[in-house]
């Protein structure tokens, strides 16, 4: 008998991890939390890089409007030199 009630005497927790149940709640509430922001984190960064990607994207095919644009008016200036 004196073997079962000092298994109910004794915090396992405590003694063999130096903490409490609270603590150790806390302590992985806490890198839930962490984990969670470090991903939002890697999320954030991401959509920043499609976002400048597709800025560039439409700088390039904006520049390549207005050449395709001088390129038909020169064309037109030609067959309206040689009439």
């Amino acid at each position: 008998m004196a073997f079962n009630r000092d298994l109910k005497l004794k915090k396992p927790i405590v003694e063999d991890y130096s903490y409490s149940l609270e603590e150790a709640f806390n302590k992985g509430k806490n890198e839930t939390r962490d984990r969670y922001r470090a991903m939002l984190f890697m999320y954030q960064n991401q959509l920043e890089a499609i976002t400048a990607k597709h800025d560039e994207e439409r700088e390039v095919y904006r520049v390549q409007g207005k050449l395709e644009l001088l390129k038909e008016l020169q064309e037109r200036r030609k067959e309206e030199g040689e009439e």
